[in-house]
């Protein structure tokens, strides 16, 4: 796995950030890019999930917020 496939607490402050700067909610980052509110609340969450994720895979999360990343920072 590369360092590109992890996704952490820095990646999610960024977010955080990124989403803010711009007057956004997480429902309208969320339609932005076809996802769940949940899915970005899980992405800016400093606490990793123990039990529940609302994603199939570490993987995917993180490809999937490096994306959201991305398309924000536009």
């Amino acid at each position: 796995m590369t360092m590109d496939l992890f996704w952490t607490s820095e990646n999610a402050a960024t977010l955080r950030l990124l989403r803010t700067e711009k007057g956004l909610d997480a429902f309208q980052v969320a339609r932005m890019a076809n996802l769940s509110a949940h899915h970005v609340n899980e992405l800016e969450s400093l606490e990793p999930l123990a039990e529940r994720s609302y994603f199939y895979s570490l993987e995917i999360k993180a490809l999937v917020g490096h994306r959201l990343l991305t398309l924000l920072q536009k």
